[in-house]
């Protein structure tokens, strides 16, 4: 008899097990089919925002050009730069629908960083300088090609310049790269003077959605250049000191001739 109850024991036991996994495995089924719902209506709603937000800007921009009082020229930049960061914002939201939909296609090649980063700061830097900062771009005179997709490289370079604006006032930002010879590999960091990020917030300023105590922002701009890094065989990693400012580093491999 005992070892019947024993054997009885055990037989329910092992039900419970099973039931339990199958109850976890159907609500993780759940979350993953929510979350994917929720990223692809959030880049459905993105893409249908992309087109009249382009066209408020050139709108904008055309009347801008077309005004000669300096109050109404004033008042179009400040909807043109409005207007240019939302975009960024929207272009966040399609980025994390292709990069978790599996839509998001990754073309190496070799890349001039050293171009590609004055590209992306002139293009860029007067539509995400709010606070008056200072950029400077102190890049090497010779740095080797980098095994990179060049839009997707400038949308990490966007995106980190955008953060080091946000939390930036009347400072100074730096672009700065360096070849290190003995790892094959390129270091680009973008650092700020600003607010830095708190102690406790480190761990996870990388993570989907996360803000910390800030109540602006999507919290996507760090998550899509970590996984864009990481699709280019990258690391990144960020040193703060709260107060004192911020530098977010990545690296990216260098172009070897022979690849293609």
């Amino acid at each position: 008899m005992f070892i019947i109850a024993q054997m009885l024991a055990l037989f329910l036991y092992n039900n419970r097990i099973v039931e339990n996994e199958q109850r976890l495995a159907g609500e993780y089924a759940a979350l993953e089919k929510q979350s994917k719902w929720k990223t692809e209506l959030l880049g459905s709603l993105s893409h249908e925002l992309k087109t009249p937000l382009t066209a408020i800007s050139n709108v904008s921009q055309l009347a801008r050009l077309r005004s000669s009082e300096e109050y109404v020229r004033e008042k179009l930049d400040i909807a043109v730069a409005e207007v240019d960061r939302m975009k960024l914002t929207v272009g966040q939201i399609l980025d994390l629908s292709r990069l978790e939909g599996g839509g998001e296609q990754f073309g190496f090649a070799p890349v001039d960083l050293k171009g590609l980063t004055e590209d992306t700061v002139s293009h860029y830097f007067r539509a995400l300088n709010e606070h008056n900062n200072e950029l400077t771009i102190n890049l090497p005179e010779f740095l080797p090609e980098v095994k990179a997709d060049a839009a997707q490289l400038s949308k990490v370079l966007v995106n980190l310049i955008h953060n080091a604006m946000r939390f930036t006032h009347n400072g100074h930002i730096t672009v700065r790269a360096g070849h290190n010879h003995d790892e094959g590999e390129v270091t680009v960091t973008v650092e700020d003077t600003g607010s830095g990020i708190a102690p406790e917030h480190k761990g996870r300023i990388f993570d989907r959605f996360f803000t910390g105590d800030r109540s602006t922002g999507t919290g996507l701009g760090l998550y899509i250049c970590k996984q864009i890094i990481d699709a280019h065989g990258g690391e990144i990693s960020a040193e703060s000191e709260q107060g004192k400012g911020t530098a977010v580093s990545f690296t990216l491999p260098v172009w070897k001739g022979d690849e293609r």
